[in-house]
């Protein structure tokens, strides 16, 4: 929960355990592309990828930052349409890459 207040603020966050077991040059380069796309994103909006990404449905995750389902599902579209993907399936395996989930 912390953690979704922090993106919320603008904060960015990435497991603890990022870049480890892998190559360090492409490791470093990949989650740079992976921070520049986040960075499209509003901190609301972050927080709503990241809930998603968790698997909450709209209104799960509404409740959880007290916004409206509505507005949830409006932000999706323009996280899909700011990282150029097309539904939650693909949104969680940009948060495993990011390394912002497990």
């Amino acid at each position: 929960l912390e953690q979704l207040r922090e993106l919320a603020r603008g904060a960015e966050y990435f497991s603890p355990g990022v870049g480890r077991g892998r190559d360090p040059d492409s490791s470093e380069q990949l989650l740079d592309e992976f921070r520049l796309k986040l960075t499209k994103l509003t901190p609301s909006e972050r927080a709503v990828a990241l809930c998603a990404a968790q698997g909450m449905t709209s209104r799960d995750a509404g409740k959880h930052l007290n916004k409206s389902h509505r507005t949830v599902e409006e932000q999706l579209r323009k996280i899909y349409k700011k990282l150029n993907i097309s539904n939650k399936a693909e949104l969680a395996q940009f948060a495993v890459r990011a390394e912002l989930i497990q």
